[in-house]
C-alpha cells in the first residue's frame, strides 16, 4: 500500500516494514525466534518446552492441593467437626466465638457437654447441619 505512493516518506516506511517482517519480532510479550538461525531457534524450543513443563508442573501441584482443601469440606459437618480436621485449630474458642456471633447455641443446657446446634439464620445461609443422637 505504501508503494503506490511514490515519495521518500512512503518508501522509508516500507524499508522499515520490510526490515521488521523479517527480523525478531515481539508478539504478545515473547520474542520470536530467527528461523534462519537453527542454534537459536533450537534454544527457543528447548526454553519453550521447559516453561511448558514447568508450568505443567505447578498446575500438577495446585491441583493436588486444591483436592486437599476440597477434602476438609463435607456436607452436614458442625464447625467442631471441621476444626477436628484442621491441625492446631482451638475448636472451643471456635465454637465461642460462633456462639456470641449468635451462629450456634447449646442445644444441652442442663448437661457438662455442650451440644452445639446451628441457628436457623446461619443453617439457611452458611452451614448444614446433621443430626447424630
Amino acid at each position: 500500500m505504501s508503494k503506490i505512493v511514490d515519495t521518500n516518506q512512503a518508501w522509508d516506511f516500507f524499508e522499515k516494514l520490510e526490515d521488521s517482517y523479517f527480523n525478531l519480532r515481539e508478539v504478545h510479550g515473547v520474542m520470536l525466534p530467527n528461523i534462519d538461525a537453527p542454534i537459536l531457534l533450537a534454544r527457543s524450543w528447548a526454553d519453550a518446552m521447559e516453561a511448558k513443563q514447568q508450568a505443567e508442573q505447578l498446575t500438577h501441584t495446585q491441583a493436588e492441593y486444591i483436592e486437599h482443601l476440597e477434602e476438609l469440606f463435607a456436607e452436614g459437618l458442625s464447625p467442631v467437626q471441621f476444626c477436628r480436621r484442621l491441625n492446631g485449630v482451638n475448636s472451643t474458642k471456635i465454637s465461642s466465638y460462633l456462639q456470641s456471633s449468635n451462629w450456634l447455641y447449646d442445644d444441652n443446657t442442663n448437661g457438662s457437654h455442650a451440644q452445639w446446634r446451628v441457628r436457623s439464620a446461619a443453617r439457611d445461609k452458611y452451614l448444614t447441619e446433621n443430626l447424630r443422637r
